[in-house]
C-alpha cells in the first residue's frame, strides 16, 4: 500500500510543473495573438512612410534639375506611380480608385519662398484619409524629407490652422 501512495504523491508532483509550462505556453500564445495586429498595422505604417519618403527623394531631385521649382503633378503620365501612391495601411475592401491616389501631394509649385529654412518644415505629401490606418493618424514627409507619424493629424491640424493662406486639407476618417 505505501508504494502506490508514493507513486500516487510522484504523480501529482510531476504534474505540478507541467500545468506550469501549460500555462506559460499559453500566456505567450495570448501575448502574441494580442500585439499581433499592432505589428501588423506598425509595419503598414512604415511601409506607407517609405513611400511617402520615395516621393519626397523623387520631388527634391525635381527641385534639383529645375531650379528649386516644384513639380505641379507627381503622377506619370503612364501611371507608373499608381502602385507608389497606394497607401498599404488600406484594406484591400477600400483601396483607392482614383487617379490622385491615397495620399494628398501639396502642390507649392505657385508658393513664393520667403524663408527657406522654415519651408523644409511644410508637408509635402500625406494620407488623404484618417482611415488607412485604422483612424490613428496619418503619415507625413516634409519637403525636406523627413517623415513621421502624426497621431490624430494633430500636427497637420496644427499647421493648417497657423497657415491658413495655404488651404491645407486635412484628412477626416472616411464614413
Amino acid at each position: 500500500m505505501g508504494g502506490i501512495r508514493r507513486h500516487h504523491s510522484a504523480t501529482r508532483i510531476m504534474k505540478t510543473p507541467l500545468l506550469l509550462v501549460a500555462a506559460a505556453i499559453l500566456v505567450v500564445i495570448l501575448i502574441v495573438i494580442t500585439f499581433r495586429d499592432e505589428l501588423g498595422q506598425m509595419a503598414e505604417r512604415q511601409h506607407c512612410r517609405s513611400q511617402l519618403y520615395v516621393i519626397a527623394a523623387a520631388v527634391a531631385l525635381y527641385r534639383d534639375d529645375h531650379q528649386g521649382e516644384f513639380p505641379t503633378n507627381i503622377l506619370s503620365a503612364d501611371g507608373s506611380l499608381s502602385k507608389l501612391l497606394t497607401c498599404p495601411g488600406i484594406g484591400e475592401s477600400a483601396k483607392s480608385n482614383g487617379a490622385d491616389g491615397d495620399y494628398v501631394y501639396v502642390d507649392w509649385s505657385k508658393l513664393i519662398i520667403t524663408n527657406p529654412l522654415d519651408f523644409g518644415l511644410f508637408p509635402l505629401a500625406y494620407d488623404r484619409s484618417l482611415s488607412n490606418h485604422g483612424g490613428k493618424g496619418i503619415n507625413i514627409v516634409l519637403v525636406n524629407t523627413v517623415s513621421f507619424w502624426d497621431r490624430n493629424a494633430e500636427w497637420l491640424k496644427h499647421f493648417a490652422q497657423t497657415h491658413p493662406d495655404y488651404n491645407i486639407v486635412v484628412p477626416q476618417s472616411n464614413p
